[in-house]
């Protein structure tokens, strides 16, 4: 049966299904599902896909708990990055690194080196480091940190990074991953370790 795959830069195109993510699988999109009919339309016209008959909203609020973001430390004079265009290139990376490989942390290389292309060059990674952590202020991602200054694969860093993207993409990066519905991606994600209150960032 052929389905319809949606990237996230908007491309539409056939194929007869989603591939396994690899281990290799550094530059693959995001591939959103097609929408199922029967959903009820809003007024524009349009289905909202969280009144779909699998009954299962991929709307992170509605099944992930809730996270708040590390505490911020003390302004240390880190330059503002186009914070927005940056978190929608990590954020599904994020989720990538915490879920797949059954790791405790990564570094920010990690998650730059699995960003599809086409991406930005940068001689340095500050700009990607502090979306992610608290360097770009309420616009940062503000995942909680180890001892190492590295990122924990934890629960709240997950649902930090899931609040960031759309729930077709969410919806998508899941089943690339492995998990064919949203009570099998919520059990993976509640089966992480939780972050320690205080953890610097």
């Amino acid at each position: 049966m052929s389905i319809q795959l949606v990237t996230l830069h908007g491309l539409i195109e056939p194929a007869e299904e989603a591939p396994p993510l690899a281990d290799h699988d550094s530059t693959a999109d995001w591939e959103a599902p097609p929408e199922e009919s029967g959903g009820e339309a809003d007024d524009d016209g349009t289905v909202n896909p969280d009144s779909q008959p699998d009954g299962e909203p991929w709307n992170p609020d509605a099944f992930l708990p809730p996270a708040e973001p590390a505490p911020a430390l003390a302004y240390r004079g880190a330059a503002i990055c186009k914070a927005v265009d940056l978190i929608q290139l990590v954020a599904p990376i994020v989720i990538l690194l915490c879920l797949r490989d059954g790791r405790e942390s990564f570094a920010t290389r990690a998650v730059w080196d699995l960003v599809p292309e086409p991406k930005p060059r940068y001689r340095r990674l500050n700009a990607v480091g502090d979306v992610l952590g608290r360097g770009a202020g309420k616009q940062s991602l503000g995942l909680y940190r180890d001892s190492q200054g590295n990122f924990i694969c934890c629960r709240e860093n997950v649902c930090l990074a899931a609040r960031r993207m759309t729930p077709a993409g969410l919806k998508a990066l899941a089943l690339r991953l492995g998990f064919p519905t949203r009570t099998d991606f919520e059990l993976a994600v509640n089966s992480l370790p939780s972050a320690q209150v205080g953890t610097p960032t």
